[in-house]
């Protein structure tokens, strides 16, 4: 009886694998938020990657519990990273991804391969065959490729997986405005991002609906969970292990570095531009 009612659950858990996840109150919010350009601005190892890839699934397939789909029909989703191999590392966001895809649903011919990424087509792209998001696609862009590369003219939703340029954002932005589309931009700051003074700006100003999590053993408890995934112990011990320049961003999420008497060289245009002293 116990065995059944386990393959049981194993079953439902491959049919509709978002539906088996459980949340922190903080990616709950995340998922329930319906604002148009959301920002998650968060520590490192807090789950930012996983609500996204989430997130993505259930608005192609209208099953997010927290908030209703947007738009009827089938939909394409733009999924962006700094490179596709970066994009598919181990327990990157495209892995991410592909673990919450109800396989299904998608086109057979389509198999996820780490450091490569999608096989199978002769496009970077994610097709829904069936089920409730029959016709929508995910595309795979990067941030170095050509502006009319990255979308066409019928996007209904944006995923910018880590630090992004302006100019990118830039080319995207606009294309989401005939569908009202949705925006969502993960990341955690780090030392040798692009320039985000325009992102920075538009969390200050409320062009972006931000979700500026630390590092906190509650950020890290789901609901329903008797203790948190990574203790105050735990916290403390990853502090030690950072660079003292690094902390303020990976714990903190803070868009500034610390610096500490001594002049940072050899900027260009993946360096942060604005630094508190």
């Amino acid at each position: 009886m116990i065995l059944a009612g386990l393959e049981a659950a194993a079953e439902l858990d491959a049919l509709d694998p978002c539906a088996a996840m459980t949340w922190t109150a903080w990616q709950r919010s995340l998922l329930a938020d319906a604002s148009s350009f959301r920002l998650a601005l968060t520590a490192n190892q807090l789950g930012k990657t996983v609500s996204a890839a989430a997130d993505v699934v259930m608005e192609v397939r209208g099953s997010n519990p927290y908030r209703p789909r947007r738009h009827a029909g089938p939909i394409t989703v733009v999924m962006l990273g700094e490179s596709i191999s970066q994009m598919s590392a181990a327990d990157g966001p495209l892995e991410k991804l592909w673990k919450l895809l109800p396989k299904h649903e998608i086109d057979p011919k389509i198999v996820f391969e780490r450091g490569t990424g999608i096989r199978g087509v002769k496009e970077p792209v994610i097709r829904f065959v069936r089920g409730p998001g029959a016709g929508s696609v995910i595309q795979l862009r990067t941030y170095n490729q050509p502006a009319r590369s990255k979308a066409g003219s019928t996007v209904h939703m944006v995923w910018a997986d880590e630090p992004m340029p302006e100019k990118t954002y830039g080319e995207l932005a606009p294309r989401l405005l005939r569908n009202q589309g949705l925006f969502l931009y993960t990341l955690t700051p780090v030392p040798d991002m692009y320039d985000q003074t325009w992102a920075r700006e538009k969390a200050e100003t409320g062009v972006f609906s931000v979700h500026h999590v630390t590092m906190k053993p509650e950020h890290t408890q789901p609901e329903g969970f008797a203790r948190p995934l990574i203790s105050q112990a735990m916290i403390d011990q990853f502090r030690e292990q950072l660079p003292e320049v690094e902390r303020a961003m990976r714990l903190e999420a803070s868009w500034d570095p610390v610096v500490t008497g001594r002049w940072l060289t050899n900027f260009d245009e993946r360096t942060v531009q604005s630094f508190s002293v």
